[in-house]
């Protein structure tokens, strides 16, 4: 599966919760990779960003934290890594 399959597979999670989910175009995005929201009366509620990263070596605590750091106000979010993640990370 390559990586952007990965993401499609991610944001198809929340998508079969209710959320309204999408990945978000390639670029400098901050790595918020798929960024899922629920609605209620047409406003959005609450925002999840996931960063998602396939690779073989692990993700470690500042890369991590950087991504989580970055996050809007009111946001949340979650590193996936199909490396896993060094000790100590994430938090």
């Amino acid at each position: 599966m390559g990586s952007e399959d990965m993401e499609r597979l991610v944001a198809g999670i929340p998508k079969a919760m209710g959320y309204c989910a999408r990945v978000t175009p390639k670029g400098p995005d901050g790595g918020r990779d798929v960024v899922a929201f629920l609605r209620r009366a047409g406003a959005r509620v609450s925002a999840h960003r996931a960063e998602v990263k396939r690779r073989k070596g692990a993700m470690g605590a500042p890369a991590a934290c950087s991504f989580i750091s970055g996050l809007p106000a009111g946001d949340r979010g979650s590193n996936i890594s199909t490396g896993g993640f060094t000790q100590g990370g994430p938090l």
